[in-house]
């Protein structure tokens, strides 16, 4: 019966330590912040001022999504299709991939307008010029014409 009660009283102990230090850190266990005094973490943000963007979409390829495709996200990216090859010129700051289903979201730092390149191997580009805010993006579709079947980045 006293190992029992030695165990309880150690794990009572140690959550008395770690719950303190989780919440401060900013993990919310249990929705507990509130209660001992510890800040809430930030929510994303969907203005123009400071925080975090996350856009989402629905990538189709000859009406049927397009699992796997690369989403680029960077400032001020120019892209240009030559000799078969999708090339972006600019810093990408993010990158993700569609699902299955063709979806995606991404979150970045709101810092300005962003630029997107979603880009599969035989597809042609898709490009979106100057994202500010957050949101779904809906329905972008490709296809095989105009197709790349390499990318190249020069920063």
């Amino acid at each position: 019966m006293k190992k029992i009660w030695r165990k309880m009283l150690l794990m009572v102990c140690t959550l008395l330590l770690v719950l303190p230090v989780t919440v401060f850190a900013g993990f919310n266990i249990g929705g507990m912040v509130g209660s001992l005094g510890g800040k809430k973490p930030s929510v994303p943000s969907a203005n123009t001022g400071s925080g975090t963007i996350i856009i989402s979409g629905t990538v189709f390829a000859e009406g049927a999504p397009l699992q796997q495709a690369t989403v680029y996200i960077g400032r001020t990216l120019k892209v240009e299709v030559t000799n078969n090859t999708v090339v972006i010129n600019g810093e990408c700051h993010r990158e993700t991939a569609t699902d299955d289903n063709g979806k995606f979201s991404c979150g970045f730092e709101n810092n300005g307008p962003h630029d997107m390149v979603i880009w599969k191997h035989g597809y042609a580009p898709i490009v979106k010029h100057g994202i500010i805010t957050s949101g779904d993006l809906g329905k972008m579709s490709t296809s095989t014409e105009g197709a790349a079947n390499t990318i190249q980045f020069n920063n």
